[in-house]
């Protein structure tokens, strides 16, 4: 199976949940982990937060910013980030709120971490309040 219809059918996903279910379609691992590398131009790759093992962020165009773009995200960030996970749910307790000087505080990001962890952050939480606000409506 290629690729781009992996993530018709299952969504955005990392790149290591990618070559996990390229390897269950049969293929070797090397060559599971070859096809992702070599991703075809209508599969895009989040820029700016990478998961563990280097895997990365993986989505078609058309599914960027949906509901299931932020989901599988979500989903991704809490199975393989805690500290990221850590944030999320500061966020969410809070609504996706907050005022951005909070924002070191509630994601209990340590003084000297405080950079490392915010910055790709900040566009994950700009994008879920967004999301929870466009649902609500006007």
């Amino acid at each position: 199976m290629e690729l781009n219809h992996l993530l018709i059918k299952y969504g955005p996903m990392t790149t290591s949940r990618a070559s996990q279910l390229l390897v269950k379609q049969g293929l070797s691992g090397d060559a599971a982990r070859q096809r992702v590398s070599r991703k075809p131009p209508d599969v895009e790759t989040l820029r700016g937060l990478t998961f563990p093992k280097r895997a990365r962020f993986i989505y078609l165009n058309h599914q960027f910013g949906t509901d299931q773009y932020w989901d599988a995200l979500m989903a991704a960030i809490q199975e393989t980030n805690p500290a990221y996970a850590a944030a999320l749910a500061a966020l969410r307790a809070r609504r996706g709120i907050i005022p951005s000087k909070h924002f070191d505080i509630i994601s209990g990001s340590p003084l000297r971490q405080k950079h490392q962890l915010a910055r790709p952050y900040r566009h994950i939480a700009a994008g879920a309040t967004k999301r929870r606000q466009e649902r609500r409506g006007p």
